[in-house]
């Protein structure tokens, strides 16, 4: 069936393909989502992710922004897609109630959600607390291409990830990333020559690029 996945599908899922780790299924799984909960937070100042049991409190200030993981772990197979979105008890205590983003079919880890409080008073966020629906959509048919992207295998809360960046090699018969000494002196000797001659070689180049 196409659509959301409702209570009983979610649970038969859970169980049966471990769609999600460390699942309640007694107090989590609503009608048409399961309800994930406070496990970590990232800590900004020392870089670094901190488990929140049942009994910690964490203080967001106002206007204060903190990344928030999920206790539960997922495994999405290729014919699911997730969404999550922020319950509506958290939006009317006071943070931003804004759609966490897409699940894509093939990922699998931890779950990071962004609380942003737009109050003017602190908002205490308790671990193990229900935070986030993550409604579960069976697609027409399985992606031919999962998810492999950079948070693929990633645990709790997670801050964002800047990927490597590319470095092309550089050879003159590909467009160069820069110019050595000696071809850059000829360059240079070749433009005092004959400036408007250098500047139509130049463009001749860049158009057969």
């Amino acid at each position: 069936m196409v659509g959301n996945l409702v209570r009983q599908e979610i649970i038969k899922r859970i169980v049966n393909d471990n769609l999600i780790e460390n699942a309640d299924i007694a107090h989590c799984v609503g009608p048409v989502s399961y309800e994930l909960r406070v496990g970590s937070y990232h800590e900004r100042i020392i870089d670094r992710r901190i488990a929140l049991s049942s009994e910690d409190k964490l203080p967001i200030p106002p206007n204060g922004f903190v990344l928030i993981g999920a206790l539960e772990r997922v495994n999405i197979p290729f014919d699911i897609v997730g969404m999550m979105y922020l319950r509506s008890t958290y939006a009317r205590k006071g943070f931003l109630p804004w759609f966490q983003g897409i699940v894509d079919p093939g990922y699998q880890g931890g779950l990071t959600i962004v609380l942003h409080n737009m109050t003017t008073e602190p908002i205490i966020v308790t671990g193990g607390e229900r935070i986030c629906h993550l409604v579960l959509d069976s697609l027409p048919e399985a992606v031919d291409r999962g998810y492999e992207g950079i948070y693929q295998g990633s645990e709790g809360a997670t801050p964002p990830v800047q990927p490597p960046a590319k470095v092309r090699e550089n050879k003159m018969s590909d467009a160069p990333v820069g110019f050595s000494p000696e071809l850059s002196k000829i360059m240079l000797e070749e433009m005092k020559k004959n400036p408007e001659q250098f500047l139509h070689q130049v463009l001749s180049w860049l158009e057969k690029r």
